[in-house]
């Protein structure tokens, strides 16, 4: 019998036991297959990770949309309730421009009408002043002139001699007067008062029957005496010949002498 020797390699019989082993264990052939079953499993489980994440940010992103969408709605709401308000303050304010406008308007026109009454006054407390000067000049003349008397607006002078009608007139446009012209109640008692029968400026001598002032104007108001004028013996001037001060007016001959008032005016 031949016998035959084999040398072992250290490194050569780790390698064969290790195959012995595996094909002697059955526990391990299992173990391996289940390696192998294993790797497929974790790579699903990382896909479905991946999708989870993928998923979450759009769920992420959809909710921040609806959140701007929501805000931006809200936004255009508020941008438009701002803009009606803004609108109807305008509108207010144009409103109010249009009465300030009015109310200016007025204003100006009152001014206006304020300066105007200013100068008005202006010129009349010039022409007053001036008319005032005028009548202290003019009293101041009177006072010289002996035998004029002041009432109201004219100065009176009564004679103290006698002439006709006439006469007494030329005499009083020498004086700057004319024999006097009565207008009122109150003048005809200021004649009477003097107790003088005298020459009035009123006469009829134009037109027979129609008595005139010396101005012109004619008879409106007047204090005839009983029955007068009576135009006998043609009695065409005027005279005062009693003082009852409602009726003492007569018809005179104007021929015939008497005294005479004459009036001379000093402010209208």
């Amino acid at each position: 019998m031949k016998m035959i020797f084999y040398v072992e390699d250290p490194e050569n019989s780790a390698v064969y036991e290790n195959v012995s082993t595996a094909r002697s264990n059955p526990a391990s052939k299992k173990h391996q297959g289940e390696q192998r079953t294993a790797a497929p499993a974790s790579t699903g489980v990382k896909v479905y990770k991946v999708i989870s994440v993928i998923v979450g940010i759009i769920c992420i992103l959809l909710v921040v949309y609806i959140v701007v969408q929501h805000l931006g709605l809200n936004d255009n709401g508020s941008t438009r309730d701002t803009l009606k308000n803004l609108t109807e303050e305008r509108d207010d304010l144009k409103r109010t421009l249009l009465v300030v406008e009015a109310a200016n308007k007025n204003l100006t026109g009152q001014r206006d009408e304020l300066m105007q009454r200013m100068n008005d006054f202006d010129s009349q407390r010039r022409s007053l002043t001036e008319e005032r000067d005028s009548m202290k000049a003019l009293l101041m003349n009177l006072k010289v002139e002996l035998g004029w008397v002041l009432f109201k607006c004219s100065t009176y002078y009564v004679s103290s001699e006698k002439k006709t009608w006439q006469a007494s007139r030329d005499d009083c446009r020498q004086r700057g007067a004319d024999l006097i012209i009565i207008n009122s109640e109150e003048e005809q008692s200021f004649a009477n008062q003097f107790k003088v029968y005298m020459w009035i400026g009123l006469t009829d001598l134009q037109t027979e029957g129609t008595w005139r002032w010396v101005d012109g104007t004619p008879l409106s108001t007047s204090y005839w005496g009983t029955n007068e004028p009576n135009g006998a013996r043609g009695e065409n001037c005027g005279d005062i010949k009693s003082f009852n001060a409602k009726n003492s007016w007569n018809d005179e001959k104007c021929a015939n002498s008497l005294n005479w008032i004459c009036e001379k005016k000093v402010c209208q």
